[in-house]
């Protein structure tokens, strides 16, 4: 018959929590300097519904606005050409984490809204366009090419 004695109860207890101490501190860390604004890179096809319009389909590009750390740039926005952006700034702690802050267009036309990354294939938008005349409100559905 083994008798344990209380002191090597605790040694082994102790040196059991320490290898799972260890065990736990060796997994992988989430990388944390990733620039969030590659997810988004690429070109899109927007299928998008507007009040004013109905429903149109057409390709936006989306680069990084080197200029700005958290926000990208759209080009063909609307479809409004191809050489026109619109800018978003990208949240990582907001609800809807691409909001567009009221902007001209580059035509006639300005526009405010937000949006929602539901993928990394999909987003959704959610916005405004006034041509001074009307306001169209538009949802679009992007989806990565």
């Amino acid at each position: 018959m083994i008798i344990y004695n209380l002191n090597t109860m605790k040694t082994q207890s102790i040196l059991i929590l320490t290898l799972l101490t260890a065990l736990v501190s060796c997994t992988k860390e989430p990388e944390t300097n990733k620039d969030i604004r590659t997810d988004f890179l690429g070109t899109w096809k927007c299928t998008q519904s507007s009040k004013l319009n109905g429903s149109s389909e057409f390709l936006v590009s989306i680069k990084i606005d080197s200029t700005h750390d958290s926000r990208i740039n759209m080009f063909n926005f609307y479809n409004i050409g191809s050489s026109k952006k619109i800018y978003a700034n990208i949240s990582t702690v907001a609800a809807k984490p691409l909001s567009m802050p009221f902007q001209p267009t580059g035509s006639s036309e300005d526009i405010e809204g937000d949006g929602s990354d539901v993928s990394s294939t999909k987003l959704t938008f959610d916005y405004v366009v006034d041509d001074g005349n009307a306001i169209d409100s538009i949802s679009a559905i992007f989806i990565k090419q």
